[in-house]
């Protein structure tokens, strides 16, 4: 499901710093226990999931993002992505109660693009740099 969340970047030495990000997942997965299919009855369940990731970041500057030389800064990018999460109930979930209690989820995704050249503007020499992201995140479902 598409992201919406707060951050912080900051590029390099330089003066540009931004805030915000926009994620939009696709990907597959292996679901089983709660949160896997709206009939289950289980109190707990995980999943583990690959695909890609469409990002912009930061959605607003906050300084000035160009590099000496007038580059920019690239803010959207696409990697491959994995994920793996664990989803549970509250321990007194009535399956006969469930608009109550709100389904729960922990869970990790890591992205990594591959490596793209560059100009280092410091010393004029061509260098390469790997995107990845790391998210570590807890939510939880309305209306499930």
């Amino acid at each position: 499901m598409p992201c919406l969340g707060i951050s912080y970047v900051q590029v390099g030495d330089e003066d540009a710093t931004g805030f915000g990000i926009f994620n939009f997942p696709m990907f597959v997965s292996y679901e089983t226990g709660a949160g896997s299919t709206f009939s289950t009855i289980k109190n707990k369940g995980f999943f583990i999931g690959a695909g890609y990731e469409i990002s912009k970041m930061p959605l607003v500057w906050a300084g000035e993002h160009e590099f000496p030389g007038g580059g920019k800064i690239k803010t959207i990018w696409a990697e491959p992505i994995c994920a793996l999460g664990f989803r549970y109930w509250k321990k007194d979930w009535d399956p006969d109660a469930r608009n109550e209690e709100k389904l729960s989820e922990i869970g990790v995704k890591f992205g990594f693009g591959s490596a793209r050249p560059y100009l280092d503007y410091n010393d004029h020499t061509m260098t390469e740099s790997r995107s990845w992201s790391f998210r570590a995140y807890y939510s939880k479902f309305f209306d499930y």
